[in-house]
């Protein structure tokens, strides 16, 4: 089977000439384009799912933005936009999704609306649907914001962005197959954040009698980049949520 790899505004679309066959979509992090995991969209069209990588907002951040620490909302509205207007590269598939970093902080938000209905399954990687931890990770990279938000009232930012994340309401996620995966030493995403994502994604599930189709990960480790060994545990859970009723 031909395999067809198309350079595009939205990204790499990495796929065959059979349109019945399942497609993931998957968001790269923090200064990441598409080709940055191109290899993830090789591995995917391989174990039989077609891949749309996207080229996110982020992917040059620091050039596009005004630093301030709600700018989060507007780069994600403009991750909402790209991924409506590529619409005709994945309506009418089984489809699933995937978020790297702040790919998967985007897609937590994405699947806790009503959007998240075209999704099928999903997988988040070194992500939180709980954004409080955000602005003292993107001090370092944003300089200005450490101007913008005094140490003072660091704790009252933090709460308001707790309170705007997607973990105050995930009732929309069950009963689709969700994975998500953290790591213990995260230089970026601390481990309690992780956890608390965690136990609420758990609360969510099991209220609705759909434990089984949530599984949650803290793994060892304290690095923070897509691993060859992640790549693969996604590619076999999507192999599977996707292609067993295609």
């Amino acid at each position: 089977m031909r395999l067809h790899c198309d350079r595009l505004d939205a990204g790499l679309f990495v796929h065959t000439d059979d349109a019945r066959r399942p497609l993931v979509i998957h968001v790269p992090g923090f200064n990441e384009d598409a080709f940055s995991h191109a290899g993830y969209a090789l591995l995917l069209a391989h174990a039989g799912v077609d891949a749309l990588v996207m080229n996110p907002p982020w992917r040059a951040t620091p050039e596009n933005v005004q630093a301030d620490p709600f700018m989060l909302w507007r780069l994600f509205d403009g991750m909402d936009a790209q991924l409506r207007a590529s619409e005709s590269l994945w309506s009418g598939r089984r489809l699933g999704l995937s978020g790297f970093s702040m790919g998967g902080l985007w897609a937590s938000r994405w699947l806790a609306t009503h959007e998240r209905r075209p999704i099928d399954a999903a997988a988040l990687v070194l992500a939180s649907g709980d954004y409080s931890f955000m602005p003292r990770v993107t001090m370092a990279a944003f300089p200005a914001l450490a101007a913008a938000v005094p140490e003072a009232v660091l704790g009252d930012v933090e709460v308001a962005m707790r309170e705007r994340s997607p973990i105050g309401d995930l009732t929309a996620l069950p009963p689709m197959p969700l994975l998500v995966i953290n790591v213990a030493n995260d230089p970026r995403l601390p481990a309690d954040n992780a956890l608390r994502f965690h136990a609420a994604l758990q609360r969510s599930y099991s209220e609705v009698g759909q434990g089984e189709a949530l599984e949650t990960t803290l793994l060892r480790g304290d690095e923070h980049r897509f691993r060859r060994a992640f790549q693969q545990r996604l590619v076999a859970w999507f192999a599977e949520q996707l292609t067993q009723s295609s």
